[in-house]
């Protein structure tokens, strides 16, 4: 069993966010430090809904993270809107180093 999020750093190796594969819209989302987090990448829970939008007024894609599952909300524009799923392996779907937007996300070290 893989790793449900990772953590996104800058180049120099500083925390930035975490980030996990959405299978509504099929692209990773980012939570930074305004979400809190429970620590564990195998079971994420992020504190707070995770909203991303394309500048329209019904989201892209609105969610709760918890216990490794997302729960899509009913205003999300996708075909899971209303329903929860497990949130998928990200070495499944994603290769390592994964780059993007400048910044480097790779998996968290276990103790």
């Amino acid at each position: 069993m893989g790793v449900k999020c990772i953590e996104c750093t800058y180049a120099d190796g500083r925390h930035r966010s975490w980030i996990f594969h959405c299978p509504g819209c099929d692209n990773p989302h980012e939570c930074d430090d305004r979400w809190g987090f429970n620590g564990n990448v195998d079971s994420p829970t992020f504190d707070g809904s995770v909203r991303v939008s394309a500048g329209g007024t019904i989201p892209e894609c609105h969610s709760f993270v918890r216990d490794g599952r997302i729960q899509f909300l009913n205003d999300s524009g996708h075909a899971l809107a209303g329903k929860t799923v497990d949130l998928p392996d990200w070495d499944d779907v994603h290769p390592f180093p994964y780059r993007a937007g400048g910044h480097i996300y790779e998996p968290k070290k276990k103790s």
